[in-house]
């Protein structure tokens, strides 16, 4: 009962702060999680991976694996977003024991009951919640990768702990990054055959023939957000490593379990923690180069935080052997204090602890319900480069601005090849993001914002100079408390009239604070 104890209490914290937080889990989600929601609604239907019904497959998505996970409940007609964070509870425990697990395989000796504080300290971090409720697959890919970090390292099953990096890999791409790192400590230390076997059937091989059936399918090898976000960062003339920012923010968050996470390097030199160590810095490395769209919650971190937290927890025991329960206790405890004290005080923590994004998330939804009951919604596309709660509630036929979810804009080369698309794709609809603070509700003009993401963000001025973008009449306005979207109908649309009388007749009387506008700038 002893060895199980530890287990009960991981389990019965996590059920705890879960059903704490549960009545705030509306506060966390983001726009990108429910693009994966769309995808996997149109899988369940049977339409294949595509954004739109009928269209062609697009991979919009970085999170296959997720995507698959969630199709069994779209096709019971199950609320995604529910299923999404029940599943996300239970990847939080998943690491929460894991991190355990690493930590007592260090050699816990009498000090078994340490080997719990990081996996308590895990689950009492904010960041580690408000990933889980977003419903994104973060945590899912967190649980998956130091799940098969233990099997191939402490466990040396070598098959089982491939197998795992598969599945990591196919939740998020770095997935295989790790799994590389830690082919090349296995052969180092292990005998290469068995590795080499293990490796080549439990991951390369399937991740091979995944890639292979993605070319066919898709037409491409890599998602769209590869093209979208990497490749505009190197290509462009900005910064190439635009995620610094980003990679300090979470350092100033987690930097004192950092210096425990050392511990082990200084007093035992162990092969196991120096591997720990390169891929928790090797994944947070590799987001100094793209700006970390949508980063919110240091999302993309957090598989990295989690082996952190394994380093610590090893840390933590090793001070104990070298140093004694009554220095241990000091050195850990002041580090521990200091962490508690960065996930309160720092920029990005207190960014996580004020986030509350369930006002602006009501907003943009009921702009898709409206724009759901406009005429013939059914025959009309519209476009945005936000692509989540609007075209995911909507049920539309939509084309991102952005790129993500649009190929033909994702692989553009330059703006002008951005607006060329934008135009031959003809929307019926506009939905651009404008500064509500330049343009008060009595005014009739909006000053669209050039602060978009996405192949967008590049293409913003282009896009209003040109000549066929005059084709496009401004007609209202849908403010939601952090910008506005101003809507603008193609006249060259059969549904035009129709459209605008609707519109019209929606001023001060619709759900939404609709804005009649007549210019933009």
């Amino acid at each position: 009962m002893r060895s199980k104890l530890p287990y009960i209490v991981i389990v019965l914290t996590t059920a705890a702060i879960a059903i704490a937080l549960w009545p705030s889990r509306s506060d966390y989600p983001i726009d990108d999680t429910f693009i994966t929601f769309r995808y996997a609604e149109h899988l369940a239907m049977g339409h294949g991976l595509v954004w739109n019904i009928g269209g062609p497959p697009t991979e919009g998505y970085t999170n296959f694996l997720f995507v698959l996970l969630l199709a069994p409940f779209a096709w019971l007609g199950m609320d995604l977003l529910l299923a999404s964070q029940i599943i996300n509870v239970l990847a939080v425990a998943v690491s929460a024991i894991y991190i355990y697990r690493i930590t007592i395989s260090s050699g816990a000796g009498g000090a078994r009951w340490m080997g719990v504080v990081p996996s308590i300290l895990f689950l009492a971090t904010p960041a580690t919640w408000a990933n889980a409720l977003s419903g994104m697959e973060t945590v899912v890919f967190g649980a998956l990768s130091i799940a098969a970090v233990y099997h191939s390292l402490d466990d040396r099953r070598f098959y089982l702990g491939y197998l795992l990096f598969l599945l990591a890999a196919l939740t998020r791409p770095e997935g295989a990054v790790v799994a590389m790192i830690v082919l090349l400590f296995h052969l180092l230390k292990f005998d290469r055959k068995s590795v080499l076997l293990s490796f080549i059937v439990g991951f390369a091989l399937p991740l091979a023939l995944y890639y292979i059936g993605k070319r066919f399918y898709f037409g491409h090898w890599l998602p769209n957000s590869f093209a979208v976000k990497v490749v505009q960062a190197v290509g462009e003339d900005r910064s190439m490593f635009q995620g610094l920012q980003a990679v300090k923010l979470f350092l100033l968050r987690v930097w004192p379990l950092l210096i425990l996470a050392a511990v082990p390097l200084l007093f035992e030199r162990t092969w196991r923690s120096l591997c720990l160590l390169v891929c928790a810095l090797i994944l947070i490395a590799a987001y100094t180069v793209p700006a970390p769209l949508m980063g919110f919650f240091d999302r993309f971190f957090h598989s990295s935080e989690v082996l952190i937290f394994s380093l610590a927890g090893a840390g933590l025991l090793a001070l104990h052997r070298h140093l004694g329960l009554q220095q241990a206790g000091l050195a850990g405890g002041l580090l521990l204090a200091l962490f508690i004290f960065s996930n309160t005080q720092s920029p990005r923590a207190k960014e996580i602890l004020a986030w509350d994004l369930s006002d602006i998330n009501r907003s943009i939804e009921l702009i898709g319900e409206d724009i759901r009951t406009l005429p013939s919604a059914d025959r009309l596309t519209f476009a945005s480069s936000d692509a989540g709660i609007m075209p995911y509630v909507s049920r539309m036929k939509h084309f991102d601005l952005a790129g993500l979810n649009e190929t033909s804009v994702a692989h553009a080369k330059s703006a002008d090849e951005v607006v060329d698309q934008i135009m031959q794709a003809r929307p019926d609809i506009l939905v651009l993001s404008a500064d509500w603070s330049s343009s008060p509700t009595t005014d009739t003009c909006r000053l669209i914002s050039r602060k978009v993401h996405g192949k967008l963000s590049t293409a913003v001025d282009r896009l209003l100079t040109d000549p066929r973008f005059q084709h496009y009449q401004p007609v209202a306005s849908y403010p939601t408390g952090l910008y506005d979207y101003a809507v603008l109908l193609d006249r060259r649309s059969q549904m035009f009239s129709s459209l605008d009388s609707a519109y019209r007749s929606r001023i001060g009387s619709s759900r939404v604070s609709t804005v009649r506008i007549t210019c933009i700038n």
